[in-house]
């Protein structure tokens, strides 16, 4: 462990370190979506690659016959990620006035509020379900433990299995044959520090004291591991509550015992105190330092306790198809416009100034009723968060579906 002088010099240099059981809570979230939705009318599609000619957030377009894809692509970039909008089908199969109307988006919902950041695709809530086709859906755990402290099992003797390693393990490919359960486990801590990577991801700052650039690196500690597996339900149905358990099978997960976690404490001391905890516990004691018996004693002790924390108890507690359909419902009730009347699609902050510049609300009384009418306009926009009280706060850094994971009352 660091000491205190040396984690100030950490921040004096410019390196800020970020403990990643803040940034990602234990549980199931959506972290990808991919949907194909079908258009009302051939309007609503000219009118929405209107809007996509006008966008300046495009970085890539392009248009292709390839059966597998859309007719006409685009590619957008946002603050914290892109979003793919394919609009016609070019599928042999069908009738053509409605492969017109096929519009397929493929993003992260973990990084990006979609109708909040593109909101001329608002109109898609408002869609009927037949209209809408849950294409595949990435869906990860997270478990704030090292990923070389999980067991797991194969759900078929044959199942494929790869286990890629560097300095450590990194990641663990289990794949299946078929549509569904394709899964990979990783060290998320590794995969958002860079990677392999020798030098971490680093940006400038400007030190106030010396007015001197430098450089800052974020670097990400702490222990989490993801268990992530692709779904690809054939239709609406299969997402129901009984379907779920026959379209997604999830592996047996378990925990070692604390041995590793404890055997990476003492490796944090020095060689010589290393050395003597170590002969206790692999059961030598008469091997440790006679002086010094008691305090290795007592030190030894103390990591053991450390290691045994009662958090650790609970890492599979959610991890079953139950909390995991709970977690698409979720997800699903946010891309669906339950009730029309919850929602306007106009900007709130340019309804505001055009209500209130009127004659009709030029004295203060009506301004202030305005207001008021925005502001419970506001909350019923976020009636997502409204609704699920179980849920852990909504954080817009972190992403929307961050602590998806519902409690019981």
């Amino acid at each position: 462990m660091k000491t205190k002088a040396e984690r100030q010099k950490i921040i004096n240099d410019g390196i800020k370190e970020v403990d990643i059981r803040k940034v990602f809570q234990q549980g199931w979230k959506v972290d990808k979506s991919k949907i194909r939705y079908i258009a009302n009318n051939i309007e609503e599609v000219q009118e929405l690659i209107y809007n996509l000619t006008l966008d300046s957030r495009i970085i890539k377009t392009f248009q292709t016959n390839n059966f597998e894809m859309s007719n006409k692509n685009y590619v957008i970039e946002l603050e914290k990620g892109t979003v793919y909008i394919g609009v016609g089908s070019n599928a042999p199969k069908g009738v053509f006035s409605e492969l017109q109307k096929s519009i397929v988006v493929d993003y992260n919902p973990q990084k990006i509020d979609l109708f909040k950041e593109i909101k001329y695709l608002r109109f898609l809530k408002s869609l009927e379900s037949h209209r809408r086709k849950i294409m595949n859906l990435d869906l990860a755990y997270d478990m704030h433990v090292n990923i070389n402290d999980i067991d797991y099992i194969k759900r078929r003797i044959a199942e494929y299995e790869c286990v890629i390693s560097h300095k450590e393990k990194e990641t663990i490919y289990l794949k299946t044959f078929g549509r569904n359960g394709s899964t990979r486990i990783y060290n998320k801590t590794l995969e958002h520090n860079g990677g392999t990577k020798e030098e971490d991801e680093d940006e400038e700052y400007l030190n106030k004291n010396t007015g001197e650039v430098r450089k800052k690196t974020i670097k990400y500690i702490g222990d989490c591991t993801r268990y992530e597996i692709r779904i690809k339900p054939k239709n609406n149905e299969d997402l129901e509550e009984f379907a779920i358990e026959k379209l997604v099978k999830l592996h047996q997960l378990s925990l070692k015992d604390n041995e590793n976690e404890m055997l990476r404490e003492m490796e944090q001391e020095s060689p010589t105190v290393f050395r003597n905890l170590y002969m206790i516990h692999i059961g030598k004691i008469n091997m440790v330092e006679k002086n010094k018996k008691k305090e290795y004693l007592n030190k030894y002790d103390e990591i053991k306790k450390r290691t045994l924390r009662a958090e650790r108890t609970n890492v599979f507690e959610n991890f079953n198809t139950n909390k995991l359909k709970q977690t698409i419902d979720l997800y699903l009730d946010y891309i669906i416009q339950v009730n029309k009347s919850k929602f306007d699609f106009i900007d709130l902050e340019e309804k505001e100034e055009n209500i209130i510049n009127t004659t009709k609300y030029n004295n203060k009384e009506n301004n202030k009723k305005v207001k008021k009418e925005l502001k419970i306009e506001e909350e019923n926009e976020n009636v997502f968060n409204v609704k699920y009280k179980g849920l852990e706060k909504y954080s817009a850094e972190n992403g929307i579906f961050l602590y998806c994971n519902l409690k019981e009352n």
